[in-house]
Protein backbone atom coordinates (compact mmCIF):
# COMPACT_ATOMS: atom_id res chain seq x y z
CA UNK A 1 0.00 0.00 0.00
CA UNK A 2 2.86 1.91 0.61
CA UNK A 3 3.16 2.66 -3.23
CA UNK A 4 -0.45 4.67 -3.02
CA UNK A 5 1.14 7.97 -2.93
CA UNK A 6 -1.90 10.31 -3.67
CA UNK A 7 -4.05 8.21 -1.25
CA UNK A 8 -6.07 10.62 1.10
CA UNK A 9 -8.91 8.28 2.74
CA UNK A 10 -8.38 4.98 4.09
CA UNK A 11 -11.19 3.12 6.21
CA UNK A 12 -11.50 -0.46 6.67
CA UNK A 13 -14.41 0.42 9.78
CA UNK A 14 -16.01 -2.86 11.57
CA UNK A 15 -14.01 -5.79 9.66
CA UNK A 16 -12.15 -8.75 11.21
CA UNK A 17 -8.68 -7.07 10.10
CA UNK A 18 -5.81 -8.58 12.68
CA UNK A 19 -2.11 -8.03 13.42
CA UNK A 20 0.07 -4.94 13.35
CA UNK A 21 -1.12 -1.69 11.22
CA UNK A 22 0.68 -1.84 7.98
CA UNK A 23 4.15 0.55 8.52
CA UNK A 24 3.63 0.96 4.97
CA UNK A 25 0.62 3.49 5.25
CA UNK A 26 2.90 5.90 7.56
CA UNK A 27 4.82 6.84 4.40
CA UNK A 28 2.00 8.13 2.45
CA UNK A 29 2.48 11.98 3.28
CA UNK A 30 -0.93 12.39 1.75
CA UNK A 31 -3.17 10.78 4.21
CA UNK A 32 -5.42 12.91 5.80
CA UNK A 33 -8.02 10.52 7.17
CA UNK A 34 -7.54 7.32 8.54
CA UNK A 35 -10.69 4.95 10.45
CA UNK A 36 -9.74 1.33 11.91
CA UNK A 37 -12.36 1.31 14.48
CA UNK A 38 -13.91 -1.95 15.57
CA UNK A 39 -11.20 -4.37 14.14
CA UNK A 40 -8.53 -6.60 15.86
CA UNK A 41 -5.73 -4.88 14.88
CA UNK A 42 -2.45 -4.75 17.90
CA UNK A 43 0.96 -3.21 18.27
CA UNK A 44 1.81 0.04 18.99
CA UNK A 45 1.63 3.45 16.86
CA UNK A 46 4.36 4.77 14.88
CA UNK A 47 6.63 7.31 17.08
CA UNK A 48 7.61 9.36 14.26
CA UNK A 49 3.83 9.47 13.37
CA UNK A 50 3.14 13.39 13.19
CA UNK A 51 6.48 13.70 10.82
CA UNK A 52 5.48 10.68 8.34
CA UNK A 53 1.67 11.90 8.11
CA UNK A 54 1.71 15.99 8.11
CA UNK A 55 -1.46 16.05 6.43
CA UNK A 56 -3.30 13.97 9.04
CA UNK A 57 -7.09 15.29 10.27
CA UNK A 58 -8.90 12.34 11.59
CA UNK A 59 -7.32 9.86 13.39
CA UNK A 60 -9.73 6.99 14.62
CA UNK A 61 -8.42 3.55 16.03
CA UNK A 62 -10.71 3.07 18.96
CA UNK A 63 -11.81 -0.74 19.91
CA UNK A 64 -8.23 -2.41 18.94
CA UNK A 65 -6.16 -3.89 20.94
CA UNK A 66 -3.06 -1.22 20.40
CA UNK A 67 -0.56 -0.90 23.28
CA UNK A 68 2.15 1.15 24.53
CA UNK A 69 2.01 4.71 25.11
CA UNK A 70 0.56 7.52 22.86
CA UNK A 71 3.23 8.86 20.66
CA UNK A 72 4.58 12.27 21.85
CA UNK A 73 5.05 13.18 18.50
CA UNK A 74 0.94 13.33 17.63
CA UNK A 75 1.51 16.49 19.28
CA UNK A 76 3.23 17.99 16.14
CA UNK A 77 0.47 17.02 14.02
CA UNK A 78 -0.89 20.48 13.71
CA UNK A 79 -3.91 19.76 10.98
CA UNK A 80 -4.83 17.23 13.28
CA UNK A 81 -8.83 17.57 13.90
CA UNK A 82 -10.34 14.56 14.97
CA UNK A 83 -8.66 11.94 17.32
CA UNK A 84 -10.42 8.82 19.09
CA UNK A 85 -8.35 5.93 20.79
CA UNK A 86 -10.60 4.62 23.12
CA UNK A 87 -11.11 1.26 23.90
CA UNK A 88 -7.35 0.20 23.52
CA UNK A 89 -4.60 -0.70 25.46
CA UNK A 90 -2.86 2.43 25.87
CA UNK A 91 -0.57 2.62 28.71
CA UNK A 92 1.62 5.77 30.54
CA UNK A 93 1.00 9.52 30.76
CA UNK A 94 -0.76 11.53 28.15
CA UNK A 95 1.58 13.25 26.60
CA UNK A 96 1.26 16.87 27.56
CA UNK A 97 1.77 19.01 24.34
CA UNK A 98 -1.41 18.14 22.71
CA UNK A 99 -2.13 21.66 22.96
CA UNK A 100 -0.35 22.11 20.17
CA UNK A 101 -3.20 20.99 18.27
CA UNK A 102 -4.72 24.39 17.59
CA UNK A 103 -7.44 22.55 15.28
CA UNK A 104 -8.60 19.57 17.62
CA UNK A 105 -12.37 19.04 17.88
CA UNK A 106 -12.54 15.97 19.42
CA UNK A 107 -10.53 13.82 21.81
CA UNK A 108 -11.23 10.89 23.21
CA UNK A 109 -8.78 8.69 25.24
CA UNK A 110 -11.77 6.46 27.23
CA UNK A 111 -11.09 3.59 28.06
CA UNK A 112 -7.51 2.24 28.51
CA UNK A 113 -4.71 1.87 30.54
CA UNK A 114 -3.65 5.56 30.89
CA UNK A 115 -2.62 7.54 34.31
CA UNK A 116 -1.42 5.86 37.35
CA UNK A 117 -3.39 7.09 39.92
CA UNK A 118 -1.13 10.03 40.57
CA UNK A 119 -1.19 13.92 40.96
CA UNK A 120 0.76 13.88 37.45
CA UNK A 121 -2.28 12.36 35.69
CA UNK A 122 -4.00 15.52 34.96
CA UNK A 123 -1.26 17.51 33.54
CA UNK A 124 -2.42 17.08 29.85
CA UNK A 125 -5.42 19.48 30.96
CA UNK A 126 -3.10 22.65 31.04
CA UNK A 127 -2.02 22.64 27.87
CA UNK A 128 -5.73 22.07 26.17
CA UNK A 129 -6.11 25.10 26.97
CA UNK A 130 -4.85 25.95 23.55
CA UNK A 131 -7.36 23.76 21.42
CA UNK A 132 -9.78 26.57 21.35
CA UNK A 133 -11.66 24.70 18.78
CA UNK A 134 -12.49 21.71 21.12
CA UNK A 135 -15.79 20.69 21.49
CA UNK A 136 -15.60 17.00 23.00
CA UNK A 137 -12.78 15.73 25.27
CA UNK A 138 -13.09 11.95 26.78
CA UNK A 139 -10.96 9.98 29.20
CA UNK A 140 -13.30 7.99 31.07
CA UNK A 141 -12.32 4.18 32.52
CA UNK A 142 -8.63 5.09 32.77
CA UNK A 143 -6.39 4.93 36.12
CA UNK A 144 -6.82 8.87 36.38
CA UNK A 145 -6.78 9.62 40.34
CA UNK A 146 -6.20 12.31 42.09
CA UNK A 147 -8.50 15.54 42.44
CA UNK A 148 -9.87 17.07 39.37
CA UNK A 149 -7.92 20.14 38.82
CA UNK A 150 -8.81 23.60 38.33
CA UNK A 151 -7.60 23.55 34.83
CA UNK A 152 -10.41 22.27 33.56
CA UNK A 153 -12.39 25.05 33.69
CA UNK A 154 -10.19 26.66 31.23
CA UNK A 155 -11.09 24.31 28.08
CA UNK A 156 -12.42 25.80 25.10
CA UNK A 157 -15.27 27.24 25.79
CA UNK A 158 -17.27 25.79 22.64
CA UNK A 159 -16.86 22.20 24.55
CA UNK A 160 -20.19 20.48 25.28
CA UNK A 161 -19.40 17.28 25.83
CA UNK A 162 -16.84 15.85 28.54
CA UNK A 163 -16.84 12.47 29.63
CA UNK A 164 -14.71 11.43 32.78
CA UNK A 165 -16.30 8.34 34.29
CA UNK A 166 -15.07 5.12 35.48
CA UNK A 167 -11.76 6.95 37.08
CA UNK A 168 -10.46 7.22 40.79
CA UNK A 169 -11.30 11.07 41.02
CA UNK A 170 -11.92 12.05 44.68
CA UNK A 171 -13.20 15.48 46.46
CA UNK A 172 -15.51 17.77 45.81
CA UNK A 173 -16.33 18.86 41.94
CA UNK A 174 -14.21 22.14 41.46
CA UNK A 175 -15.77 25.43 40.74
CA UNK A 176 -14.19 25.87 38.10
CA UNK A 177 -15.82 24.07 35.96
CA UNK A 178 -18.63 26.50 36.60
CA UNK A 179 -16.95 27.88 33.17
CA UNK A 180 -18.15 25.39 30.91
CA UNK A 181 -21.39 27.28 30.29
CA UNK A 182 -21.34 25.33 26.59
CA UNK A 183 -22.07 22.12 27.83
CA UNK A 184 -24.86 19.62 26.10
CA UNK A 185 -23.43 16.56 28.40
CA UNK A 186 -21.24 16.29 31.88
CA UNK A 187 -20.64 12.60 32.00
CA UNK A 188 -18.84 12.22 35.66
CA UNK A 189 -20.38 8.78 36.97
CA UNK A 190 -18.55 6.24 38.86
CA UNK A 191 -15.79 8.26 40.55
CA UNK A 192 -15.27 9.03 44.39
CA UNK A 193 -16.49 12.70 44.40
CA UNK A 194 -17.59 14.12 47.65
CA UNK A 195 -19.30 16.71 49.08
CA UNK A 196 -22.42 18.56 47.56
CA UNK A 197 -23.70 18.83 43.92
CA UNK A 198 -22.47 22.42 42.69
CA UNK A 199 -25.63 25.01 42.33
CA UNK A 200 -24.14 26.19 39.33
CA UNK A 201 -24.84 23.28 37.43
CA UNK A 202 -28.13 24.94 37.16
CA UNK A 203 -26.70 27.38 34.93
CA UNK A 204 -25.46 25.24 32.08
CA UNK A 205 -28.36 26.09 30.04
CA UNK A 206 -27.63 23.83 27.25
CA UNK A 207 -27.52 20.35 29.02
CA UNK A 208 -29.10 17.73 27.99
CA UNK A 209 -27.74 15.15 30.03
CA UNK A 210 -26.09 15.10 33.15
CA UNK A 211 -24.84 11.26 34.94
CA UNK A 212 -23.16 11.52 39.02
CA UNK A 213 -24.24 8.52 39.63
CA UNK A 214 -21.89 5.65 41.70
CA UNK A 215 -19.76 8.54 43.55
CA UNK A 216 -20.10 9.71 47.25
CA UNK A 217 -21.98 12.99 46.63
CA UNK A 218 -24.23 14.45 49.27
CA UNK A 219 -26.34 16.66 51.06
CA UNK A 220 -29.15 17.68 49.01
CA UNK A 221 -30.11 17.72 45.05
CA UNK A 222 -30.04 21.73 44.47
CA UNK A 223 -33.31 23.79 43.19
CA UNK A 224 -30.96 25.21 40.18
CA UNK A 225 -31.22 22.40 38.46
CA UNK A 226 -35.17 22.79 38.09
CA UNK A 227 -33.19 25.64 34.90
CA UNK A 228 -32.73 23.09 33.11
CA UNK A 229 -35.15 23.03 30.56
CA UNK A 230 -33.31 21.06 27.87
CA UNK A 231 -32.20 18.38 30.05
CA UNK A 232 -32.88 14.88 28.98
CA UNK A 233 -30.89 12.77 31.37
CA UNK A 234 -30.26 12.92 35.40
CA UNK A 235 -28.96 10.27 36.97
CA UNK A 236 -27.99 10.75 40.72
CA UNK A 237 -28.45 7.18 42.00
CA UNK A 238 -26.01 5.60 44.48
CA UNK A 239 -24.52 8.64 46.21
CA UNK A 240 -25.34 9.89 49.98
CA UNK A 241 -28.15 12.02 49.31
CA UNK A 242 -30.78 13.05 51.11
CA UNK A 243 -33.67 15.64 51.72
CA UNK A 244 -36.38 16.17 49.46
CA UNK A 245 -36.44 16.04 45.45
CA UNK A 246 -37.10 19.86 44.50
CA UNK A 247 -39.81 20.70 43.06
CA UNK A 248 -37.44 20.99 39.53
CA UNK A 249 -40.27 20.77 36.50
CA UNK A 250 -42.09 23.54 38.04
CA UNK A 251 -39.69 26.10 37.25
CA UNK A 252 -39.15 24.60 33.90
CA UNK A 253 -42.93 25.97 33.34
CA UNK A 254 -43.95 22.26 32.11
CA UNK A 255 -47.52 20.28 32.36
CA UNK A 256 -48.16 16.97 31.97
CA UNK A 257 -49.20 15.62 28.09
CA UNK A 258 -51.66 13.42 30.78
CA UNK A 259 -53.47 16.34 33.11
CA UNK A 260 -55.63 13.32 34.52
CA UNK A 261 -54.49 10.12 36.21
CA UNK A 262 -57.68 8.97 36.27
CA UNK A 263 -57.91 9.78 32.64
CA UNK A 264 -55.24 9.11 30.60
CA UNK A 265 -55.98 10.54 27.24
CA UNK A 266 -54.43 12.61 25.36
CA UNK A 267 -56.05 16.60 26.30
CA UNK A 268 -59.19 17.45 24.31
CA UNK A 269 -57.33 20.39 23.46
CA UNK A 270 -54.83 18.98 21.20
CA UNK A 271 -54.88 19.71 17.67
CA UNK A 272 -53.93 17.27 14.67
CA UNK A 273 -50.79 19.52 14.60
CA UNK A 274 -50.23 19.78 17.82
CA UNK A 275 -49.99 15.86 18.74
CA UNK A 276 -48.08 15.17 15.25
CA UNK A 277 -45.49 17.47 17.20
CA UNK A 278 -45.31 15.99 20.09
CA UNK A 279 -44.56 12.43 18.61
CA UNK A 280 -41.67 14.26 16.52
CA UNK A 281 -40.46 15.41 19.52
CA UNK A 282 -40.44 12.53 21.59
CA UNK A 283 -39.22 10.00 18.68
CA UNK A 284 -36.14 12.89 18.60
CA UNK A 285 -35.69 12.55 22.21
CA UNK A 286 -35.24 8.59 21.75
CA UNK A 287 -33.01 8.93 18.77
CA UNK A 288 -31.09 11.11 20.90
CA UNK A 289 -30.37 8.90 23.86
CA UNK A 290 -29.98 5.85 21.59
CA UNK A 291 -27.89 7.14 18.93
CA UNK A 292 -25.96 10.35 19.92
CA UNK A 293 -24.79 9.57 23.48
CA UNK A 294 -21.76 8.01 24.30
CA UNK A 295 -23.28 5.25 26.38
CA UNK A 296 -26.77 4.35 24.45
CA UNK A 297 -29.81 5.30 27.17
CA UNK A 298 -32.82 2.99 27.35
CA UNK A 299 -35.49 5.12 28.95
CA UNK A 300 -37.69 1.56 29.60
CA UNK A 301 -40.86 3.37 30.48
CA UNK A 302 -41.92 5.29 27.38
CA UNK A 303 -45.74 6.32 27.90
CA UNK A 304 -47.71 9.86 27.71
CA UNK A 305 -47.72 10.63 31.21
CA UNK A 306 -44.15 10.47 31.15
CA UNK A 307 -44.10 13.04 28.86
CA UNK A 308 -44.01 16.69 29.65
CA UNK A 309 -45.57 19.63 27.85
CA UNK A 310 -43.46 23.27 27.44
CA UNK A 311 -45.65 26.25 27.70
CA UNK A 312 -45.04 26.23 23.59
CA UNK A 313 -46.00 22.98 23.27
CA UNK A 314 -42.45 21.02 23.29
CA UNK A 315 -42.60 17.93 24.44
CA UNK A 316 -40.03 16.66 26.71
CA UNK A 317 -39.56 13.20 28.07
CA UNK A 318 -38.93 12.86 31.87
CA UNK A 319 -38.47 10.02 34.29
CA UNK A 320 -35.79 7.95 33.61
CA UNK A 321 -36.02 6.13 37.10
CA UNK A 322 -35.97 2.82 35.25
CA UNK A 323 -33.53 3.85 32.25
CA UNK A 324 -30.36 1.42 31.63
CA UNK A 325 -27.59 3.06 31.19
CA UNK A 326 -25.80 0.49 28.96
CA UNK A 327 -22.04 0.21 28.53
CA UNK A 328 -20.26 -0.67 25.11
CA UNK A 329 -17.85 -2.87 26.60
CA UNK A 330 -17.97 -6.57 26.25
CA UNK A 331 -17.45 -6.89 29.77
CA UNK A 332 -20.70 -7.66 31.34
CA UNK A 333 -19.58 -6.79 34.67
CA UNK A 334 -19.41 -2.88 33.84
CA UNK A 335 -22.50 -2.72 32.39
CA UNK A 336 -24.05 0.31 33.69
CA UNK A 337 -28.26 -0.41 35.08
CA UNK A 338 -30.30 2.73 37.53
CA UNK A 339 -32.78 -0.44 37.97
CA UNK A 340 -32.79 -3.88 38.25
CA UNK A 341 -35.60 -6.53 37.35
CA UNK A 342 -38.64 -3.46 36.78
CA UNK A 343 -38.47 -2.66 32.62
CA UNK A 344 -42.05 -0.24 31.89
CA UNK A 345 -45.71 0.24 32.49
CA UNK A 346 -48.02 -2.66 31.51
CA UNK A 347 -49.58 -1.99 28.57
CA UNK A 348 -46.37 0.06 27.17
CA UNK A 349 -44.21 -2.61 28.20
CA UNK A 350 -42.42 -4.61 25.07
CA UNK A 351 -44.18 -8.38 25.46
CA UNK A 352 -40.36 -9.45 25.88
CA UNK A 353 -40.00 -7.89 29.29
CA UNK A 354 -42.62 -9.45 30.77
CA UNK A 355 -40.76 -12.73 29.79
CA UNK A 356 -37.34 -11.50 31.63
CA UNK A 357 -35.74 -10.26 28.30
CA UNK A 358 -33.14 -7.79 28.46
CA UNK A 359 -33.48 -3.88 27.91
CA UNK A 360 -33.24 -3.02 24.44
CA UNK A 361 -33.80 0.12 21.93
CA UNK A 362 -36.19 -2.00 20.09
CA UNK A 363 -38.20 -2.11 23.52
CA UNK A 364 -38.55 1.32 23.35
CA UNK A 365 -39.30 1.65 20.03
CA UNK A 366 -42.18 -0.82 20.72
CA UNK A 367 -43.54 1.83 23.59
CA UNK A 368 -43.27 4.44 21.11
CA UNK A 369 -45.20 2.88 19.21
CA UNK A 370 -48.20 2.43 21.38
CA UNK A 371 -47.53 6.34 22.60
CA UNK A 372 -48.49 7.15 18.80
CA UNK A 373 -51.29 5.13 18.65
CA UNK A 374 -52.75 6.52 21.78
CA UNK A 375 -51.76 10.34 20.63
CA UNK A 376 -54.13 9.75 17.68
CA UNK A 377 -56.80 7.20 18.85
CA UNK A 378 -57.26 9.04 22.18
CA UNK A 379 -57.23 5.23 23.65
CA UNK A 380 -55.16 3.57 26.19
CA UNK A 381 -54.01 0.31 25.95
CA UNK A 382 -55.49 -0.86 29.35
CA UNK A 383 -58.41 0.55 27.82
CA UNK A 384 -61.48 -2.05 29.12
CA UNK A 385 -62.64 -2.92 25.09
CA UNK A 386 -58.75 -4.37 25.04
CA UNK A 387 -59.44 -7.86 26.31
CA UNK A 388 -59.16 -11.49 24.72
CA UNK A 389 -56.33 -10.96 22.30
CA UNK A 390 -57.50 -7.62 20.97
CA UNK A 391 -55.23 -5.00 21.82
CA UNK A 392 -54.70 -0.99 20.66
CA UNK A 393 -52.59 -2.30 17.82
CA UNK A 394 -55.24 -4.85 16.45
CA UNK A 395 -57.92 -1.68 16.87
CA UNK A 396 -55.35 0.49 14.67
CA UNK A 397 -54.46 -1.76 12.07
CA UNK A 398 -57.70 -3.08 11.34
CA UNK A 399 -58.41 0.82 10.06
CA UNK A 400 -58.16 1.12 6.69
CA UNK A 401 -58.40 4.56 4.70
CA UNK A 402 -62.07 4.07 4.53
CA UNK A 403 -62.59 3.06 8.16
CA UNK A 404 -59.79 5.67 9.67
CA UNK A 405 -62.32 7.85 11.29
CA UNK A 406 -63.40 4.92 13.39
CA UNK A 407 -60.23 4.37 15.05
CA UNK A 408 -59.32 8.48 15.42
CA UNK A 409 -59.63 9.95 18.49
CA UNK A 410 -63.19 12.03 18.68
CA UNK A 411 -62.35 15.33 19.89
CA UNK A 412 -59.63 15.03 17.39
CA UNK A 413 -62.04 15.02 14.67
CA UNK A 414 -64.61 17.60 16.82
CA UNK A 415 -61.25 20.04 16.87
CA UNK A 416 -60.67 19.91 12.80
CA UNK A 417 -64.60 20.20 12.30
CA UNK A 418 -64.52 23.56 14.45
CA UNK A 419 -61.46 24.39 12.75
CA UNK A 420 -63.30 24.21 9.38
CA UNK A 421 -65.96 25.97 10.21
CA UNK A 422 -63.68 28.41 10.51
CA UNK A 423 -62.04 28.42 7.29
CA UNK A 424 -65.43 28.40 5.95
CA UNK A 425 -66.12 31.29 7.33
CA UNK A 426 -63.54 33.08 6.37
CA UNK A 427 -64.00 31.66 2.77
CA UNK A 428 -67.31 33.18 2.56
CA UNK A 429 -66.33 36.44 3.45
CA UNK A 430 -63.62 36.70 1.53
CA UNK A 431 -65.35 34.79 -1.79
CA UNK A 432 -68.97 36.16 -0.70
CA UNK A 433 -70.36 34.77 -4.54
CA UNK A 434 -68.75 31.38 -4.34
CA UNK A 435 -70.93 28.86 -2.27
CA UNK A 436 -68.43 26.12 -1.22
CA UNK A 437 -71.10 23.19 -1.52
CA UNK A 438 -68.39 20.51 -0.88
CA UNK A 439 -67.22 22.08 2.15
CA UNK A 440 -70.24 22.22 3.65
CA UNK A 441 -70.99 18.31 2.50
CA UNK A 442 -67.30 17.21 3.85
CA UNK A 443 -68.42 19.49 6.83
CA UNK A 444 -71.45 17.13 7.88
CA UNK A 445 -70.27 14.46 6.94
CA UNK A 446 -67.35 14.50 9.68
CA UNK A 447 -69.67 15.28 12.14
CA UNK A 448 -71.90 12.53 11.27
CA UNK A 449 -68.71 10.35 11.39
CA UNK A 450 -67.39 12.23 14.95
CA UNK A 451 -70.90 11.30 16.96
CA UNK A 452 -70.85 7.67 15.70
CA UNK A 453 -68.07 7.05 17.29
CA UNK A 454 -68.46 8.96 20.39
CA UNK A 455 -71.68 6.88 20.92
CA UNK A 456 -69.62 3.79 20.44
Amino acid sequence: MGHLRRLVYFAVVENDMFGTFPYSLYNISSLRFIAAGANRLNGTLAANISLTLPNLQYLSINTNQFSGPIPVSLSNASQLEFLDLTQNNFVGQVPTDLGNLLNLQHLNIGRNNLGSNSVKDFDFLTSLENCTKLERLGFSYNNFGGTLPDSIGNLSMQLSALYIYGNQIFEIIPAALENLINLSLLVMYKNLFTGPIPTYFGKFQKLQGLALHRNRLSGNIPSSLGNLTQLVLLSLHQNKLEGNIPSSFENCKNKWLHRDRDNESPPKYLNLIQRLNIVIDVASALHYVHDHCEIPIIHCDLKPSNVLLEDDMIAKVSDFGLARIISTTNDASQNQTSTVGIKGTFGYAAPEYGMGGEASTQGDVYSYGIFVSEMFTGKRPTDKIFKDGFNLHNFVKMASTEKLVQVVDPNLLTREVEDLEVATEKDDYNNNDHDDIEAVEERVRIENLSHMNSNE
